[in-house]
């Protein structure tokens, strides 16, 4: 059973959330108790001691990540909620953290604490905390890097040293400029979203590729790209426009 606690400062979306928990979630989650700013919130966890923080973004004047920073050593798995789609989420998504929308889906809800409960899932909590921090501390700068779940754990990759993925039904190969590449069971809709502020571009149902790599262009039906190391790739036809237009507008 999964101790948790609810730290949201709008009390109507703490108390939908805890009828969430118990309606869906009762057979696996215990609920230890809420708090409606950061300042409860880090109390709440010091005296609960909970295996899953349910954490608002934004507590008011605080945020979550600011409460978040003061265990350095996390013993808890967190899962975030928001009403807002904004850069945070992106830092979120690119640590391999989880998150719900507010007004909170029941099905995403259950499908989050499921994976919660699966202490290897948990394993890389902190790694993932500390990669989330950066990634904030440095966003102005352009600089992120990405946790990729693998089949042995977890690889850290820095975004611009991504030259491209490619599509295998399910799973997707992460190719590296320097010509290392690995297996990730996620699809490859997930890196074109993740990716897409980061000049990545799908150029084919099964090639995703990073712009900045990208040698030449032979006109065709839909065309050929070459990339920096050689490498040709096809751009279906029903994305070529799209495709142009993403690289004139990075000219």
């Amino acid at each position: 059973m999964i101790r948790a606690v609810i730290i949201d400062d709008e009390i109507h979306a703490a108390e939908r959330l805890a009828d969430l928990l118990a309606h869906y979630c009762a057979a696996g989650v215990t609920l230890a108790g809420h708090a409606l700013d950061a300042a409860a919130g880090l109390a709440l966890i010091r005296d609960t001691k909970p295996d899953l923080v349910l954490l608002d973004i934004h507590l008011g004047a605080a945020t979550g990540f600011e409460l978040l920073e003061q265990f350095p050593d996390p013993d808890f798995s967190v899962i975030f909620t928001t009403a807002y789609e904004q850069h945070a989420l992106q830092a979120i998504r690119f640590s391999a953290l989880d998150y719900l929308l507010k007004p909170v889906d029941p099905d995403e809800l259950v499908a989050a604490i499921q994976k919660k409960t699966n202490l290897a899932a948990r394993a890389p909590q902190k790694a993932s905390l500390e990669l989330l921090f950066s990634n904030m501390r440095f966003h102005n700068q352009g600089l992120a890097k990405i946790m990729i779940p693998t089949m042995h754990g977890f690889e850290l990759v820095n975004i611009p040293d991504i030259l491209r993925c490619h599509s295998d039904v399910n799973y997707t190969t992460i190719h590296l400029v320097n010509g290392d590449s690995f297996l990730v069971a996620k699809t490859i809709g997930e890196f074109e979203h993740l990716l897409a502020s980061h000049h990545f571009y799908r150029i084919h149902q099964s090639h995703l590729v990073n712009l900045n790599f990208i040698r030449r262009y032979h006109k065709g039906k839909g065309g050929i790209v070459v990339l920096q190391n050689g490498l040709e790739l096809p751009v279906a036809a029903r994305r070529k426009e799209g495709f142009l237009q993403k690289v004139q507008s990075l000219l």
